[in-house]
């Protein structure tokens, strides 16, 4: 697809990069699908000039950043330890070893819990034994297999799946 764009393309005699082509690398969009708004006629180079380095989001935000807003995020971070180590636990095996074992404990508690509560439901096939339901079948049922190509009748015969379908069977019960 790629060697057929650049066929339909006629041979380029600047040497200055399209600024489209350009800006679709930075934004990310540049592929084998983009295409020039400029069109097949576009008088400028579709490549990326020598040495050229692209912009990532972490460059664009030094850039951004003034010196002054650099010092304050040092700042910022500074007193954020200093608050966290005064008033912070600090971590050692000792401090570490009890919080897990704590939690451990919380979640045992947890899941005992749930299985307790697991074991104190009912569930359909329970409630289906216990309700003492008794179900019969009708006097005049018949029970029915059916296979890929045939349908057994138990009471009857076997039959071709097609025709018992077609026929009505109203005497055996079967819509």
């Amino acid at each position: 697809m790629a060697e057929e764009k650049e066929s339909k393309r006629k041979q380029v005699q600047s040497n200055i990069v399209c600024k489209f082509f350009l800006d679709a690398i930075q934004k990310k969009v540049y592929g084998i699908k983009w295409e020039c708004p400029n069109g097949d006629q576009c008088q400028y180079r579709h490549c990326l000039p020598k040495d050229y380095v692209l912009k990532t989001k972490k460059d664009t935000m030094q850039e951004e950043m003034t010196l002054e807003e650099f010092c304050n995020l040092e700042e910022q971070i500074d007193e954020e330890r200093t608050r966290v180590s005064r008033y912070g636990k600090p971590v050692n095996e000792a401090n570490y070893n009890e919080w897990r074992r704590e939690r451990d404990e919380r979640r045992m508690k947890i899941r005992s819990q749930k299985e307790k509560d697991l074991a104190n439901k009912t569930t359909g096939i329970q409630l289906f034994k216990n309700s003492g339901l008794e179900i019969k079948d009708d006097e005049g049922a018949t029970d029915i297999v059916i296979e890929k190509d045939l349908v057994i009748d138990v009471a009857h015969d076997i039959i071709d799946k097609d025709q018992f379908f077609k026929s009505d069977h109203k005497d055996d019960g079967i819509k």
